[in-house]
């Protein structure tokens, strides 16, 4: 099974390699397209009566996606900007950014540390009654628990080093949730035999529910509405739909894990975090269902339809 799940993302790599990999570089986009993606881009967009631009957004961002992985073939970031940027003229989209840094732990003496890296939501989406935390999977594949044991223990654990409660911004609740969310992770895959893989990466799932829990401590307005029912909070782990069997371990644990999370946000904040895996082809669909020129809508700064554009990954 898992075999035949990896191999089909390595034949779509090397179908994308054969068909958009330029000739001296066949990990690499032409020049031409580059330019192209360049000048798109650069185009401004205004959203809270702020002058945005994806550039900028990219460029400052951990990840450092510009300096090579966006213009790969088989580049996820790059897939997520077709996928959402065309909602930065929709007027429905009361605000979206890539490559959105989250707040970030503190050191053990509750100070930053610049060592520290934020966790970077691909995607982040606002409408009247809608927030959206979304984080985008293409041809991405990993090895479950060995991608959980990678997660640093100062999440955690209690040490030398300083208390969780700094850690956690003095937030005691927080401090106390993530740490037995945490636990309980580490206690179902201690249990479940052997190794597997899937898209699907724990120790980046975590790091963004720390985000959101420290973004939602830091935009106590927006806690209040998701409390009173004005906003829902969405975070969606959206995937490339390979039309695939599941592997039914991965599957397991990925309901395991959302809703050990869903519980740990009740408990942290009593609110219903909807968090859910959504195939990317669908969620798109759903967005475009509420565009002005619904499956006609023009991608970001082209005359190129959305759905037009994003037949180069398909």
């Amino acid at each position: 099974m898992e075999n035949i799940r990896k191999n089909n993302r390595n034949k779509k790599e090397a179908n994308l390699k054969t068909r958009f990999g330029s000739a001296s570089n066949p990990n690499r986009i032409d020049n031409e397209k580059e330019k192209e993606y360049l000048k798109r881009l650069k185009c401004p967009y205004v959203k809270n009566g702020e002058t945005k631009i994806f550039y900028n957004q990219y460029k400052n961002a951990p990840g450092k996606e510009l300096d090579g992985s966006f213009w790969s073939p088989r580049s996820s970031s790059r897939f997520a900007f077709e996928a959402y940027s065309w909602l930065a003229k929709e007027e429905f989209c009361k605000d979206i950014e890539v490559e959105y840094k989250l707040p970030k732990i503190h050191d053990g003496r509750g100070k930053e540390n610049d060592r520290i890296m934020p966790p970077t939501m691909d995607v982040i989406l606002r409408t009247k009654s809608d927030i959206w935390f979304i984080e985008s999977k293409f041809l991405e594949f990993v090895d479950v628990k060995d991608n959980f044991n990678r997660l640093s223990e100062s999440y955690f654990k209690e040490n030398r080093n300083g208390l969780l409660l700094n850690r956690y911004h003095e937030n005691q609740k927080i401090s106390d949730g993530i740490p037995k969310m945490i636990e309980s992770i580490a206690s179902y895959l201690s249990r479940t035999k052997g190794s597997f893989e899937d898209y699907f990466e724990p120790k980046q799932e975590i790091t963004h529910l720390i985000g959101i829990a420290l973004w939602l401590q830091s935009n106590p307005s927006v806690l209040s509405d998701i409390k009173l029912g004005k906003m829902k909070l969405n975070f969606f782990n959206v995937v490339y739909d390979f039309g695939e069997e599941d592997n039914d371990t991965a599957a397991e644990f990925r309901r395991f894990f959302i809703k050990t999370a869903q519980e740990t946000f009740w408990d942290m904040f009593e609110i219903e975090l909807n968090y859910k895996i959504k195939y990317s082809q669908e969620f798109i669909d759903e967005l475009l269902s509420l565009a002005e020129n619904k499956r006609e809508t023009k991608s970001f700064a082209s005359n190129v339809t959305v759905l037009q554009q994003l037949e180069q990954f398909d």
